[in-house]
This record gives C-alpha cells, structure tokens and sequence, in this order.
C-alpha cells in the first residue's frame, strides 16, 4: 500500500508537467511533414491496365456481374490471366480482369480472354496499392 501511494505521488507531478510540454518546430519541418503526407495520398492509387469483360446495369446487375466473377473462374479452368472483380461506378457494374502494370501485359491477356469473351476490351482504372500488393 505504502508503494503505491509513494508511486502516485511520484507520477501525478510528473503527468501534469508532461502535458505542458510544448514544441517549437520550425515551418519548414512542418512543410516538409505536409508534403510527405500529400504525396502518400497520391501514392496510395495507381493507374493500371484491365481488360473488361462485362458491364451490367439495372436491376440485379450486382448479382450478375458477381455471378460473371465466378463463371470466370470455371471458364479458364483456374489459369486465369489475372484478379477478376467487379468495379461499380454509378449505375454500372463492371467484371475485370486485370492490374497489369503494362499495356502489352494487358493485351497479351486480352488476346486469351477474347477467344471466350470476344467483346473484352483493354482499359485502365486506379486501384489502391494495397489492393494490388499482396
């Protein structure tokens, strides 16, 4: 008991000074601080290739651009040539295939996935890196 009542006379001083610290910094620190954030923000995307697939709007078209996703999968046997999602950008659905770094990557995939899906096509979207790196 005796500890403890030493020990909150010794941290209650101590925690009340700790709160009054303040620090000067200097603005080009504090500039140099807001760059580096800015530039994590815009890092945090990138663009990359995609071939799509499908596109669906109306009603049930989440259902059916997920079941796309899946009929994906059973069409390549596994070997698909890329992530297959579904992107939604209001009001459409869209079934892709891809986050090719490259055109050329994007293209050498188009020309396997059209032989099932003659209407794919090569497009670019913005992912987040930590959706691509995994």
């Amino acid at each position: 008991m005796k500890r403890l009542f030493i020990a909150t006379l010794l941290l209650v001083p101590i925690l009340v000074c700790a709160q009054s610290i303040r620090y000067d910094v200097e603005p080009s620190v504090t500039a140099t601080q807001e760059k580096y954030s800015d530039t994590w923000k815009k890092i945090g995307k990138m663009k990359v290739y995609v071939v799509q697939i499908a596109s669906f709007t109306g009603e049930n078209s989440s259902a059916r651009a997920q079941s796309a996703v899946n009929n994906l999968a059973v069409n390549f046997e596994g070997e698909l040539p890329g992530q297959a999602y579904v992107v939604f950008q209001e009001p459409t659905f869209k079934v892709r295939i891809g986050d090719f770094r490259t055109r050329a990557e994007a293209y050498g995939a188009l020309l396997l996935i059209q032989e099932q899906y003659p209407n794919a096509f090569v497009t670019t979207d913005t992912r987040k890196i930590s959706e691509i790196i995994r």
